[in-house]
């Protein structure tokens, strides 16, 4: 496979099935990446088309990357690749996040179910998810231009 970087490309693998509502418009194309449906409508769909040497070269040399807290997220900044917008729901910022990263958090649930359940990866401990759905592309976008990517 054969694809171009540039640096004014977003790497995003946004959380929910919202899918690239988190996209900041046509003038700031996006490559979806990883697994999963939900990136169909991505500028350039490359979910199950990357190996993991050619998803380090996009996390490294794209603009900004945007992904719920997970592996990628810690592959980037590993790779130095620079910043990434993550969205925190059941795990905690203060464990897991890095100081070049945008952190997005909800107040809307007071815990970090990761703290508390077992089986937070399955099951929100309030039944509906509430901390990741809360987080607005609004909000997100908002925090991105108050950090100056965009």
């Amino acid at each position: 496979m054969r694809f171009r970087i540039t640096r004014r490309a977003a790497c995003i693998a946004p959380p929910a099935e919202r899918g690239l509502a988190w996209r900041a418009g046509p003038s700031f194309p996006s490559q979806g990446c990883g697994k999963g449906e939900r990136l169909g409508n991505a500028d350039k769909n490359l979910a199950g088309k990357t190996s993991l040497e050619e998803i380090k070269v996009i996390l490294k040399h794209a603009f900004l990357h945007i992904d719920s807290e997970g592996g990628l997220v810690h592959l980037r900044h590993a790779l130095k690749g620079g910043a990434s917008c993550v969205f925190y729901g059941p795990t905690s910022p203060q464990v897991y996040g890095y100081s070049e990263n945008i952190s997005l958090c909800s107040n809307v649930c007071p815990i970090y179910c990761e703290c508390y359940s077992r089986t937070w990866q399955k099951k929100c401990l309030r039944g509906k998810r509430i901390c990741m759905e809360s987080i607005t592309p609004q909000y997100a976008l908002d925090k991105i231009i108050e950090a100056k990517l965009l």
